[in-house]
């Protein structure tokens, strides 16, 4: 004979079936068939010797499973970045169910999700192209911190570039109310700049793990845009971009880069009249370093003699920023991105550090 205690148990089983992880369930449809419910939200199954907590869903009278923590393919997720989807994981690698209106995930397969959530964060970019992310974007990433989301060049030399400012002629990039975070959105190259950068103790925070390099292109429409051309340099662990509260000052060495991987070492040629507060390739007879071997060429950063060559930065006045290689136009704006040297051992890239 059953019991009135063996009676109240199976009725509160029954009534918490896949509700919480001590009474996980067959499939979301068993739930509904045994409790009735059919309210979206986070359930509890178990295949196998695996439990694993579900979103259940209402999909065409049926009670679904649209994925779990996608750590097996029994718990399969629909998307990388479906946060109600995916419970606690912080796999790189997921289990993704494309059929998003079945509790079978037999047609589930592994996908690389680093970078798409906090959770999956990658190290750096660097580091999610040798995942094999291949396409530049917005993504998560640690860099020795806290994930934060930031938009990767993933593509020229290789990848592994973080955007780190962006601003428009005569922004004054320098004396601007730094922003903690650059608009991915707005700050493409190819898109409408704006003028923001990164604080400056997250710089502060990147520029902390040795030795990292500089790009620095335009981001308005011209002919060195046009033509794919760039500057670049390297500054050693702990100098820091920009310079408003920074370290690099007057006579701070660095490397310019001249092409291939070969660098040309020289200094910050500001005399303190002209108030420059970083870097200044402004000039002809620039430290022994003449305006043909300033740039480089953008997909494979080989040396490329152009006839200007000029590259400001922090300024106090006017023309807070600006780099041009192939004309002499000024107030053109100017995007910055960082690559971490500690990154070529995830990337084959020709500007070698």
């Amino acid at each position: 004979m059953v019991s009135i205690t063996q009676v109240a148990v199976e009725k509160i089983s029954d009534a918490l079936y896949g509700s919480i992880s001590q009474f996980p369930a067959s499939s979301c449809a068993q739930i509904k068939v045994k409790t009735g419910n059919t309210i979206s939200g986070t359930y509890y199954l178990k295949k196998g010797e695996e439990s694993f907590s579900v979103f259940c869903k209402s999909v065409d009278s049926k009670f679904v499973s649209l994925g779990g923590n996608g750590k097996t393919q029994a718990s399969a997720a629909t998307s990388c970045d479906a946060q109600s989807l995916v419970i606690d994981n912080n796999n790189l690698t997921r289990w993704i169910d494309p059929d998003a209106t079945a509790d079978d995930t037999s047609n589930a397969k592994p996908f690389a999700c680093a970078g798409l959530s906090a959770g999956s964060a990658g190290e750096s970019c660097g580091h999610l192209r040798q995942l094999g992310i291949k396409k530049s974007g917005a993504y998560w990433t640690k860099y020795n911190g806290p994930a934060r989301k930031v938009w990767c060049d993933l593509t020229t030399d290789g990848g592994g570039w973080v955007l780190v400012s962006t601003q428009n002629p005569d922004g004054q990039l320098g004396q601007i109310t730094a922003t903690d975070f650059v608009d991915a959105s707005k700050s493409q190259a190819d898109a409408k700049p704006v003028n923001q950068r990164y604080s400056q103790s997250y710089l502060g925070q990147l520029a902390g793990q040795g030795q990292y390099q500089v790009m620095v292109e335009e981001n308005k429409g011209s002919n060195d845009r046009t033509n794919g051309m760039v500057m670049m340099y390297k500054l050693n662990n702990g100098e820091v971009l920009p310079f408003t509260g920074g370290n690099l000052d007057v006579g701070g060495t660095y490397s310019f880069h001249q092409g291939s991987g070969n660098y040309y070492e020289v200094y910050n040629n500001a005399d303190g009249s002209g108030n420059w507060l970083g870097i200044s390739t402004h000039g002809s007879g620039w430290r022994g370093m003449p305006t043909a071997s300033r740039c480089t060429y953008k997909p494979d950063f080989a040396l490329n003699n152009c006839n200007n060559g000029d590259y400001k930065m922090d300024h106090v006045g006017a023309h807070g920023g600006t780099t041009r290689c192939t004309h002499g136009a000024t107030g053109i704006g100017v995007s910055h991105w960082i690559r971490l040297c500690s990154d070529f051992k995830y990337i084959s890239g020709k500007g070698k550090c």
